[in-house]
């Protein structure tokens, strides 16, 4: 784990696995989870909400996660001995995958977006291709990006509108409940952004989190 602190010296290690920042409404960074069986494990990135009701509820929730891979396409697994072998190449894939600096104190908006947007038209892989509550994880984070950003929200509403066209709603309702209510409360933060950003402004400082650095998203 040290290795891993040294390299993302821009996140705080919130448990000896998980490495966090906080940008803009989001919780992100590097979770190195264990492989069953094995003295092994895999790392990930991963994004939570920062604007649930409260702190507990936000890292309940992934939003996003995605597992590094190997110039082969296949996941990392990383030996808790290896220092230098597969987690250095792991280390250089978090830097060649990310479409930002984990270490940078701010966040391109549009390099951010990026991201999302990779994941959300180009990767070809089912579960971000296909997956109608996966799909609607990814175009809630580019919508509180663009509201928080102040970058037209109202346009990530419509284009939420087309993509749900192709949407199994049985599956989004497993994932997020009723479709209405989701997007009437995406509505509803719209509306009302100085609520949303006073859930924001009270989640940074609660003392489970308020250790963790913030980037600003820009």
């Amino acid at each position: 784990m040290l290795e891993w602190q040294e390299a993302f010296y821009g996140l705080y290690p919130v448990s000896k696995n998980k490495l966090y920042k906080i940008v803009g409404p989001f919780i992100l960074g590097i979770e190195l989870i264990k492989i069953p069986g094995l003295k092994a494990y895999k790392p990930y990135f991963d994004i939570y909400p920062l604007y649930d009701t409260a702190v507990k509820n936000c890292l309940s929730r992934s939003l996003f996660l995605i597992e590094f891979r190997n110039d082969r396409d296949r996941p990392f697994e990383i030996r808790y001995d290896d220092k230098f072998g597969q987690m250095q190449l792991a280390q250089d894939s978090v830097k060649k995958t990310l479409t930002f600096n984990l270490n940078e104190p701010f966040v391109a908006y549009d390099s951010f977006m990026e991201l999302i947007d990779y994941y959300l038209y180009k990767y070809d892989h089912g579960m971000f291709k296909s997956h109608s509550g996966n799909r609607a994880n990814m175009l809630e984070i580019k919508f509180y990006a663009s509201l928080y950003a102040s970058k037209n929200p109202e346009t990530i509403l419509k284009e939420i509108a087309g993509d749900q066209k192709s949407w199994n709603m049985v599956t989004f309702n497993n994932w997020h409940g009723d479709y209405e209510t989701w997007l009437n409360n995406l509505q509803e933060n719209l509306n009302q952004p100085a609520l949303f950003y006073n859930v924001i402004n009270k989640n940074k400082t609660d003392k489970s989190i308020n250790k963790i650095p913030v980037a600003e998203l820009l």
